[in-house]
């Protein structure tokens, strides 16, 4: 439903296209909403429901396209109460801060496309009534991040742009019982060892918007 709404947006600006001015911005305000769905890391993506990304940040783009900037983010995966197999109540909180490279290219007037990876550090704490119950609360993980992203703009005026979103983000580390307050999650012993050499990862599906800046005359 999410992407055939984008595709009919997209169309209904393509109609509507005589009055695009061609812009080229070199610095940029970009803001990420979107929903992330846990995918490698079989605990995670069984017991860890994913419900918000938010993730502001900078961008600065050459004359050849080449795009550098950073900026935060911010993600919160609740416990699946209905899956996993001892009831627990809480969550992860991961806060992260990111640099970017990227390719920023305008395709015609009004569609720009934005590809790049973002690479930093993240914080994350799982919170859950467990962790609370062991003193522990909330568990700390810290882990390095990678996470390409490729993006679709549509340019509203000529300062401002909507855009659709997917990224593929990588934590450096897997989910462990004990992260939420638990001794097991059920599973076999050769079943825990693969799973604990795959990392947490998530794909992120969104909308965005992004802010061009003016160049002083």
């Amino acid at each position: 439903m999410m992407r055939t709404s984008f595709f009919a947006f997209l169309f209904l600006l393509f109609l509507f296209d005589g009055s695009a001015q061609k812009i080229e911005p070199k610095h940029t305000f970009q803001f990420e909403l979107g929903l992330p769905n846990g995918f490698s890391n079989k605990p995670f993506r069984q017991y860890m429901q994913g419900l918000m990304v938010l993730a502001p940040s900078y961008q600065y783009a050459f004359k050849n396209g080449l795009a550098l900037g950073g900026g935060i983010r911010y993600h919160y995966f609740q416990v699946n109460q209905f899956r996993i197999p001892t009831k627990t109540i809480g969550g992860m909180h991961s806060a992260s801060a990111f640099a970017k490279i990227g390719y920023q290219k305008f395709l015609t007037e009004r569609v720009e496309l934005d590809a790049g990876v973002k690479v930093g550090y993240s914080e994350n704490l799982f919170n859950t009534d467990r962790n609370k119950t062991l003193g522990q609360n909330p568990y700390r993980v810290t882990s390095l991040i990678i996470e390409p992203t490729f993006k679709i703009g549509i340019v509203a005026d000529e300062q401002v742009a909507y855009s659709f979103f997917v990224a593929y983000g990588v934590q450096g580390f897997a989910l462990k019982p004990n992260m939420l307050g638990l001794e097991s999650f059920g599973f076999n012993a050769a079943e825990v060892a693969v799973q604990n050499k795959r990392a947490v990862s998530f794909l992120t599906f969104g909308f965005g918007l992004t802010y061009y800046f003016k160049e002083k005359s």
